[in-house]
């Protein structure tokens, strides 16, 4: 039912704040969802409605709003996470969104290192994305 595109590549921003958790091991994290090109068309039309869940393990997850038709949306989302453990990597899913049935999965990402981003400072990632089973 999807229909396959070129390389699909997820842009993010992530920013360690500078509160820690009362554990010590883990931290407030910011990611900033920017955009996402050569999504997978998954509806009739041709193209997708995408958002992105992003998870850290043990946490809750937090997403985005949805795009509506389009393969290459653009987000400028910031989500705030609460991470327990910083040498887990996120978890980024991409998602087509669709009013019935099960939403369709685009394409995933791990994003790792963010035990080395310095509290306060806003660290890029570009993902490429897999297609999960």
């Amino acid at each position: 039912r999807l229909a396959q595109a070129q390389a699909m590549v997820l842009v993010l921003q992530c920013q360690r704040l500078e509160k820690t958790l009362l554990e010590g091991r883990g931290a407030a994290v910011s990611v900033r969802v920017v955009r996402a090109t050569g999504l997978l068309a998954a509806d009739k039309s041709g193209k997708s409605d995408p958002y992105v869940k992003v998870k850290s393990p043990g946490s809750k997850s937090a997403k985005t709003e949805v795009i509506k038709k389009t393969l290459n949306p653009e987000w400028d989302e910031t989500l705030d996470l609460t991470v327990h453990d910083l040498a887990a990597p996120l978890c980024v899913t991409v998602f087509d969104y669709d009013k019935t049935g099960k939403n369709d999965n685009l394409g995933f990402a791990e994003i790792s290192g963010l035990s080395e981003i310095a509290p306060g400072v806003p660290t890029p990632f570009k993902a490429a994305l897999s297609i999960s089973q």
